[in-house]
């Protein structure tokens, strides 16, 4: 599996559980007021910034840890297409009552919305 972003792990906490504080993001827009944000890290460098205006600390970390797991979830995407696969070839596309042949069509369109193939 060849990838073109930043290989993981992600993490949007270091092993205390606190957001990483450095990086040096600033607007330059009009619009936005005071934002707060949690930068989601990869092998020591910013690969996401989540940004919010409404201070919601609960969203932020729903969403740093969304994007932080993003790597990995990918990497279990490509997994579970393989295993789609090789059911589809040994059964017939149905197992256990799921239709495979679907699971592995959502599994793809999951993967090209993630690597914009």
């Amino acid at each position: 599996m060849s990838t073109k972003h930043t290989p993981g792990p992600w993490t949007a906490k270091d092993e205390s559980g606190m957001y990483f504080c450095e990086h040096d993001w600033h607007a330059n827009n009009d619009s936005v007021s005071l934002t707060t944000s949690a930068p989601v890290h990869a092998n020591g460098q910013v690969v996401a910034l989540v940004v919010s205006e409404d201070w919601n600390d609960a969203k932020i970390d729903a969403n740093a840890r969304l994007i932080a797991a993003s790597p990995l979830m990918l990497e279990k995407l490509y997994a579970c297409k393989a295993m789609c696969g090789r059911i589809i070839d040994q059964h017939g596309g149905v197992l256990g009552g799921i239709d495979f042949h679907a699971l592995a069509i959502g599994v793809d369109a999951a993967i090209a919305a993630a690597t914009g193939a």
